[in-house]
């Protein structure tokens, strides 16, 4: 389970989200309350807010 995690973490330095976000949640199944798990899901919902200003600020 936790090459799930660590697999994660190199998605989304890799600025994979969608597959950071399938493990993660794979981990949270077995984990539920897993604070680092729920810490980085939370991380992944910033950044993609974040992409969608960016995107909707370019001229």
């Amino acid at each position: 389970m936790w090459a799930k995690y660590s697999d994660a973490l190199k998605k989304l330095r890799t600025g994979d989200l969608a597959g950071a976000e399938q493990l993660w949640h794979a981990v949270l199944v077995k984990y539920p309350g897993n604070e680092a798990v729920r810490s980085n899901l939370e991380q992944i919902a910033r950044r993609r807010k974040q992409e969608l200003t960016s995107e909707d600020q370019t001229p």
